[in-house]
């Protein structure tokens, strides 16, 4: 008689890497899953066959688990689990597996020894969480671009908050609750410093405010935190402090009971520096710094403003070359507003025409411009300008048109302008300015115009030949003209 068929047996299954050691312990959290992998294998006859079992046979039935046993139509067979002790199971669980083979013939399977482990379930200590502040300082951003814990003021734009800063904790899913404050300026946690927070993270008071209080889990608290602006409303020392909470959340006592609130808090110390300190470096960030300032939405023509890129989309009033912005007209546009300190930061721009724009366009010129060292003309005339006028324009070396008659522009004239020696037109009439008249302009060799009149100057310099001075409606040109 064959035997083969009828008497064989398969051969024992045994249990095989990543499956636990026999007699070995893992350690486990309470309230904090973990995953269990058993793999068995077989050989020999039937190795190829389906009906291998793993039964569970002792100790409470971890959480996932859907019954005491689980078929496997492969080799090896691997079955994953994943439990999640509660704060009742704290303590030695001895946790056993065996697996077993039959042939469809049989009635009876072959089954291996059992693989037991301990699993000691233990409450989970609850660490105090951590504040990590910016190991280096960041990458400037715009507007502000300054190192660590410096902003510019007035600010066009939002500055980030501290970029890389973050905080730690083992409360996992839970929430925590981190609250930022600072001693002057204004939070917010919507891009751009408009609009909703756009996080799940939920706020206590709320954002445009000194004080900001978050509550939501670490991964989500971080996310917020990295999206946290800063607005600055004074110049000067400002300090942050930063305030995290776990609210108890990370372990459990007895009974389930949170241990006690653990917190820490940290401060950084920041300066707010004046206006005009940095530069961003995408001149579409700076022509929309110079819409948002100068009233845009109410501007005659805006044609294309706010659309792409200012070159490829054909901005009104920008021209560019090869990508660069180049000139900037807006004449007679409805500005309304202040120049913003971000007009100094287009390093290509040759012409720089606001002419005629009215009661609209006030406050003083910003230092910035002189940056602008390919800037050939400046003409600001016919508006509402006023303050004195910036020593830093004398650094435009190639400026030959300076045009800022009909403003309110009051002080000196910088002694330094002489210093502007490719300076053809020099307009200052109709304004408020008052003093002496530097001698040093006299010095501007290629200097045609000169036209100083309806000021409150005190007599020109003696060595100023008064044959060159002379009224607006003469009909009469001699070479140089310096009126006054």
């Amino acid at each position: 008689v064959n035997c083969t068929a009828v008497c064989a047996v398969p051969a024992v299954p045994a249990f095989v890497q990543p499956t636990p050691d026999q007699g070995s312990v893992v350690v486990m959290y309470a309230t904090q899953p973990v995953n269990l992998t058993v793999v068995s294998s077989r050989s020999g006859w039937g190795s190829g066959l389906p009906g291998e079992v793993l039964y569970h046979i002792q100790g409470s039935y971890p959480r996932g688990f859907a019954e005491p046993s689980q078929p496997c139509l492969s080799n090896p067979c691997m079955e994953n689990y994943t439990w999640t002790p509660t704060v009742d199971q704290a303590g030695v669980h001895i946790l056993c597996w065996t697996t077993c083979a039959s042939l469809p013939s049989q009635a009876y399977p072959v089954c291996s020894p059992p693989r037991c482990f301990a699993a000691f379930v233990s409450l989970k200590p609850n660490l105090q969480p951590s504040i990590a502040l910016p190991a280096s300082p960041p990458t400037p951003s715009p507007l502000t671009g300054l190192p660590t814990t410096q902003w510019e003021l007035p600010l066009q734009l939002w500055a980030p908050l501290l970029p890389g800063l973050s905080v730690r904790d083992d409360s996992g899913l839970h929430p925590i609750a981190v609250t930022v404050a600072t001693s002057s300026g204004l939070l917010n946690g919507a891009s751009g410093g408009l609009g909703s927070w756009n996080l799940t993270v939920s706020t206590i008071n709320g954002t445009n405010s000194s004080t900001l209080v978050m509550v939501g889990t670490v991964a989500a608290i971080n996310q917020a935190l990295a999206s946290l602006q800063f607005f600055g409303t004074q110049a000067g020392p400002v300090t942050i402090t930063l305030f995290v909470s776990d609210n108890g959340y990370a372990g459990v006592g007895q009974g389930g009971a949170p241990f006690t609130v653990l917190t820490n808090s940290k401060q950084v110390q920041a300066t707010v520096l004046p206006g005009c300190f940095s530069c961003p470096d995408n001149q579409t960030t700076v022509l929309l710094s110079v819409y948002t300032a100068l009233g845009g939405p109410g501007w005659v023509n805006r044609s294309n403003w706010l659309t792409g890129d200012p070159c490829s989309n054909a901005w009104f009033g920008v021209t560019c070359e090869h990508g660069r912005v180049v000139m900037l007209a807006l004449v007679a546009n409805n500005l309304t507003g202040t120049l913003p300190c971000a007009l100094g930061c287009l390093p290509w721009l040759r012409r720089l025409v606001l002419l005629n724009n009215g009661p609209g366009l006030t406050g003083a010129l910003p230092g910035s411009l002189g940056r602008l060292s390919c800037l050939t003309h400046l003409q600001l005339s016919y508006n509402q300008l006023n303050g004195t006028l910036p020593a830093e324009l004398s650094e435009l070396s190639k400026l030959q048109y300076l045009h800022l008659n009909n403003n309110q522009l009051t002080g000196e004239i910088p002694v330094e302008y002489g210093q502007l020696q490719s300076l053809k037109e020099l307009l200052l009439q109709n304004n408020l300015l008052s003093g002496a008249v530097p001698g040093t302009l006299w010095n501007i060799s290629g200097l045609l115009y000169m036209w100083m009149y309806n000021n409150a100057f005190a007599e020109a310099p003696e060595s100023w030949s008064a044959q060159r001075f002379y009224r607006e409606d003469e009909p009469v040109f001699m070479g140089t003209e310096n009126r006054m």
